[in-house]
């Protein structure tokens, strides 16, 4: 029982479980962090042009210095390209990394030693998770299930099943021990760890659940699909309680990107282009959903979405390859436009500095200043797209997973 109409967020309308009601931290604490280096790397196009005498050896030779290597650490131990990322939030010296070679391996990401390599799923990994203190990891496989590992042993501690499809995505709880993915089946399920079993099934969507998660408090589960839905449930008995059409004044195609970062909003971009601000109003009967920003100006679909709450503004990236920033209470007006130059497929705001990363196809990242929208740096070693990354908790490192088989860490902080 769905109400569809328009609105705002009441954070506390609804409440998940008495024990996690008690507990009062945020999932992600944010450390200071040193201002980033504004410097550019190397240019690294300075080899003489190779011997004609052995052109194929030495085409090698020039390709390899034709990329300059700005990383302090290479991850590298897959044979197939690296999907997702993620770094531990309790301890940013360990992270994870999932591929299509169906394995995921943890790392330490100072001596880029490889911690344990997780085997078992049977098809490409396309998400990874830890929990809120960092003790357990969800790896999300297009096999249908998510297998759950203790991160200290390295052993497999519940392999959770249901879904009829792909894993689109993977999350968890901000503060429990609670499991949520959405499939391709349409379906998003929800699981209670470490025992593995199944707390709720949500259901409704018209195509696959492309995004979603729970909100800052965990009290509610908002999801997204292919058909251009906007579902929010209630986590504790598994019904719907607001949900946003596809419709002229929000999605008319798919919605492929989220962010829930914000406590009283969501953003969603679509695979048209077009990105809104939804916000819900819980505290009235019936609840109310209402898409109050259309974010204009994209020419292509997009492939991210990101807020930051903290300067009050948003970004878009993807296929025109230009990453736009929004300022939140003006959203008809583009605030910068920064031209990263091919298509984006990953943005981030840095969780302290005021700057906004863009990582793209040709495997280089962009780091600019997001009040200005003046170029930074640019951060090079990929030699095939970005397919995800990742800032570590306390700001000063930058994961990135590539189509080139590689991940590859990068120092975000000014040394000491």
């Amino acid at each position: 029982h769905c109400n569809q109409t328009n609105a705002m967020q009441d954070p506390h309308a609804h409440e998940m479980e008495e024990d996690e009601d008690e507990e009062e931290e945020m999932f992600l604490g944010e450390d200071e962090v040193a201002e980033l280096v504004a410097s550019a790397g190397p240019d690294g196009d300075d080899e003489p042009p190779p011997d004609s005498d052995d052109d194929e050896e030495a085409k090698g030779g020039e390709d390899e210095d034709e990329i300059p290597d700005d990383s302090v650490v290479q991850l590298v131990g897959h044979e197939e390209p690296v999907h997702c990322v993620a770094f531990n939030p309790a301890n940013p010296d360990i992270a994870v990394t999932g591929s299509q070679d169906d394995s995921a391996v943890l790392w330490r990401c100072s001596e880029g030693k490889k911690l344990f390599e997780l085997k078992g799923h049977t098809d490409t990994i396309c998400g990874v998770a830890f929990n809120a203190d960092g003790k357990m990891l969800a790896t999300a496989s297009m096999d249908s299930t998510v297998k759950v590992w203790s991160v200290e042993e390295g052993n497999l501690i519940a392999t959770l099943e249901g879904p009829g499809d792909e894993i689109t995505w993977v999350t968890w709880h901000p503060k429990g021990n609670v499991v949520l993915a959405g499939s391709g089946d349409f379906t998003t399920w929800m699981w209670s760890l470490p025992a593995g079993s199944v707390m709720q099934v949500f259901a409704g969507h018209s195509e696959a659940v492309s995004c979603g998660g729970f909100t800052p408090d965990g009290k509610q589960v908002v999801t997204a699909c292919a058909g251009g839905q906007l579902r929010v449930y209630n986590p504790r008995d598994g019904s719907c309680i607001v949900a946003v059409q596809s419709d002229p004044m929000f999605h008319m195609e798919g919605i492929c990107c989220m962010d829930l970062s914000a406590p009283d909003l969501i953003m969603t971009g679509g695979t048209d282009g077009s990105a809104f601000l939804t916000r819900l109003n819980l505290a009235v009967t019936p609840p109310t959903a209402r898409a109050f920003a259309n974010f204009r100006g994209a020419r292509n679909g997009l492939e991210d979405v990101a807020v930051c709450s903290r300067l009050g503004i948003a970004a878009t990236g993807g296929e025109d390859g230009v990453l736009r920033v929004y300022d939140i209470d003006r959203p008809e007006l583009v605030r910068l436009t920064c031209n990263h130059g091919e298509t984006i497929v990953k943005i981030r705001f840095h969780p302290a500095l005021d700057v906004l990363l863009a990582a793209g196809v040709s495997g280089v990242v962009t780091i600019w200043d997001a009040k200005n929208g003046s170029l930074l740096k640019k951060l090079s070693g990929h030699r095939d797209t970005v397919l995800d990354m990742a800032i570590s908790p306390d700001g000063k490192w930058l994961l990135t997973g590539s189509d080139d088989t590689a991940a590859l860490l990068f120092d975000l902080s000014v040394p000491q």
